[in-house]
């Protein structure tokens, strides 16, 4: 019923759904950059999710995000 994140609000399904959606896009979109040979700096000036940018710290660790899904990419 609720879920209580290490960063941000409590929150409860929608918030988990949403959550994973959030990985699933970016996975897609980091998937689709390493099939095309990018590098991560490439990938992460190149992956946007606009949709999430009303996110609390967005802006600040989106590129961290990047890089981590990157790196989980490349393995």
């Amino acid at each position: 019923e609720t879920i209580v994140f290490g960063h941000g609000p409590v929150g409860d399904r929608g918030s988990v759904e949403r959550q994973l959606r959030y990985y699933r896009e970016l996975w897609d979109g980091v998937v689709t950059t390493v099939e095309l040979g990018m590098s991560e700096d490439q990938t992460v000036a190149t992956v946007q999710l606009p949709a999430y940018q009303d996110w609390d710290r967005y802006d600040e660790w989106f590129a961290m995000n990047v890089r981590g899904m990157y790196r989980a990419v490349k393995r």
